[in-house]
């Protein structure tokens, strides 16, 4: 990688990059090293299905991956990325029941502008988090992790705008 930095963008034969090949298995040494060799902007690069690494974070919630994405990455781009399904970091972790990595990107969200937009921002199917937590519950009572989820959201949602 040293002599060919590009590689970390170049795509695999199933068109994956090794960044988000890295960030889906949760290899932080492999991501560090591809963010601190590459000279673009590896953390918003897009893969075939319009999605960062952030959003591959996101999904698996690979919580220490977000963590190292943000230490080189603007706050505000990486959580602004939607996917062609208009899907953000957060209905991507609440999608895949990433609560943990939620409670993260949630507090991250918090700090940046347009908070409340995002949170209440829809996907294609006009659903936002709420709506697919509450889903999710529904579908899932026994799954305690959830239920402080809502909470906190639904917290969020009643609180003064920013």
């Amino acid at each position: 990688m040293e002599l060919v930095p590009s590689f970390a963008q170049e795509p695999h034969k199933d068109g994956f990059a090794p960044i988000y090949l890295a960030t889906a298995a949760g290899h932080l040494q492999v991501v560090r090293e591809l963010l601190n060799k590459g000279d673009f902007d590896l953390c918003l690069l897009k893969d075939k299905a319009g999605r960062t690494p952030f959003h591959h974070a996101a999904m698996k919630g690979r919580i220490h991956i977000i963590d190292e994405l943000l230490s080189k990455c603007p706050h505000q781009k990486a959580m602004e990325q939607v996917t062609p399904n208009g899907e953000t970091v957060l209905h991507l972790a609440v999608k895949n029941s990433q609560f943990e990595a939620f409670k993260v990107l949630f507090e991250i969200s918090k700090k940046l502008e347009d908070h409340q937009r995002r949170v209440n921002a829809k996907d294609e199917e006009g659903k936002t988090v709420f709506e697919i937590a509450n889903a999710n519950a529904t579908n899932h009572v026994q799954d305690e992790d959830l239920l402080p989820v809502i909470a906190t959201m639904i917290a969020a949602a009643t609180s003064k705008p920013d």
